[in-house]
């Protein structure tokens, strides 16, 4: 496991410098990767295996995209983030320590192919833009809690899991 404690953000120094804007991160192998400095990479990262832990609140730009390739993606107890757009490519992991919260910009548009499990889901611990229609219906049918629930996602854009319903005949 390793803790990057510095900034890593496009460098602004030299005119012609592009920095960090033009590269993707991407995860390989076992062991978490922790962020704790402001995470700004436009292409964002892809997490194969292995996981990438945001460590504090604030610290990622909701332009920095997510691709889920088979790792995790976690966000550290209280945290809040933006996210940009989620990319599935196959079976991975959102894991939420007590009280996070993670925005992630609308992924309508974005290809998934596998299942999300989300571990830690509280209720408006996850939105996906600001909308239903911020994930299409087969996106939101690849998304399970570690407890098996199906979420769905309600007109402000957060997933909600409904647990059990009463119907009353009369």
């Amino acid at each position: 496991d390793f803790v990057f404690t510095k900034a890593i953000e496009p460098n602004s120094t030299a005119p012609t410098s592009t920095g960090y804007r033009d590269v993707t991160v991407v995860k390989k192998g076992l062991g978490k990767v922790r962020f704790d400095g402001t995470f700004w990479v436009q292409r964002g990262v892809d997490i194969e295996a292995g996981a990438i832990e945001i460590g504090i609140s604030d610290c990622w730009q909701a332009r920095c995209p997510v691709k889920l390739s088979g790792g995790t993606f976690a966000a550290a107890a209280g945290t809040e983030n933006e996210i940009g757009a989620l990319t599935v490519g196959k079976d991975s992991e959102i894991v939420l320590g007590k009280g996070a919260k993670l925005a992630f910009s609308d992924s309508s548009a974005k290809t998934w192919s596998g299942t999300v499990t989300i571990r830690g889901f509280a209720e408006k611990s996850i939105r996906f833009g600001t909308s239903a229609s911020g994930l299409t219906k087969d996106q939101v049918a690849s998304l399970v809690t570690e407890t098996g629930d199906k979420p769905r996602i309600l007109n402000n854009g957060y997933l909600t899991v409904l647990n059990g319903m009463t119907v009353v005949f009369r």
